[in-house]
């Protein structure tokens, strides 16, 4: 296992960022300093060919415009607040609403606009952050420290968070996959499977309607053993047809570190299992792209799906979900990992 570090640009702003990489028995994972961003994940498919299986741009200007989040750590929190606010302690705290009405991925200026501390520490690249309270809205001084490492075709982000005040916290990564490599056209022949008996219900503005899950059973969303992606995607059913696809948080099955969802390419042979300790999985299957990503590849609508590890979507605004909040001084940690075989 090697890591190496090479200059990867300068942002508009005149911060330097830098790609650092992975390598392990000729497979290696990519990521740049700006946004936290997985730029790159190299694995063998069935016939031991190398495959780019993750979306992404070839440059940091790229990255800079892009409003897609290619690969990166969405905070403070990821997914969306209801109309950009939320009570904590007795006190209002009002956000960007950067997805009308809404707060999205932790507004215009989230984790995935920042440029990050590196090191390399214990066989692992340590990117970490302070992000001063009041920025984007949010209380307290939060600190954030994710460490990637891979090895033997696993992936893991552990993300620690602690904070000098009550304040709210759901770092994410924003990984886009195609297990067929990341310039192979759409994902609807990958076969998906996810742990979890229910979802929660969104309504017209992709927000979850602040209710029970519901249960998956008899609907596209069923995916307890495996289906194509492509199979139920554009099924006369409401909560698919309202955002062109899946766009959905799943209330993974059990607690602790598990299994949460697998996948798998059907022309690569290429698997991938995520496993997590966080609550629920938001899938997204791109519904809506028109990008040109790495090497001129042609990213157009489902060229990739996202399985997002994380907190419930406006948790914070639902006491009936697992709470994001991060009490001063105490440190969470919270781990994704991707596996990949074939």
């Amino acid at each position: 296992m090697s890591i190496t570090k090479k200059p990867f640009g300068v942002t508009r702003g005149g911060e330097a960022v830098f790609e650092y990489t992975i390598e392990d028995g000729g497979a290696y994972v990519s990521v740049i300093t700006y946004g936290a961003a997985v730029t790159k994940i190299v694995v063998p498919d069935r016939g031991g060919e190398l495959r780019d299986v993750t979306l992404g741009y070839d440059k940091l200007e790229e990255y800079e415009a892009s409003g897609s989040v290619f690969g990166a750590l969405c905070g403070r929190v990821a997914n969306r607040i209801a109309n950009g606010e939320f009570t904590l302690n007795g006190g209002k705290y009002a956000l960007e609403r950067n997805a009308f009405p809404h707060h999205l991925h932790g507004g215009a200026g989230g984790f995935h606009r920042r440029v990050w501390e590196s090191e390399v520490r214990g066989g692992a690249l340590i990117l970490s952050r302070v992000s001063p309270g009041g920025e984007e809205g949010y209380p307290g001084t939060l600190e954030t420290s994710a460490r990637f490492a891979f090895a033997d075709g696993r992936l893991t982000i552990a993300t620690d968070v602690r904070s000098d005040a009550d304040t709210v916290a759901n770092i994410v990564n924003h990984s886009y996959f195609n297990l067929n490599g990341h310039g192979a056209g759409n994902i609807l022949r990958h076969r998906l499977k996810i742990g979890a008996d229910a979802y929660c219900e969104t309504d017209g503005t992709a927000l979850v309607r602040g209710v029970a899950p519901a249960p998956v059973a008899g609907t596209p969303l069923d995916f307890r053993g495996f289906h194509e992606i492509g199979e139920r995607i554009d099924a006369d059913f409401p909560q698919t047809a309202q955002v062109r696809g899946y766009d959905h948080n799943f209330a993974l099955n059990g607690s602790g570190m598990r299994a949460a969802a697998e996948a798998a390419g059907d022309v690569s042979g290429i698997t991938l299992t995520v496993s997590t300790d966080l609550p629920g999985i938001q899938l997204y299957t791109a519904n809506y792209m028109r990008e040109r990503g790495k090497g001129g590849a042609e990213y157009n609508a489902r060229a990739g799906f996202c399985l997002e590890a994380q907190y419930f979507p406006n948790a914070v605004n639902v006491p009936e979900y697992e709470s994001p909040v991060l009490r001063a001084g105490e440190t969470r940690t919270r781990t994704v990992s991707y596996a990949f075989s074939a």
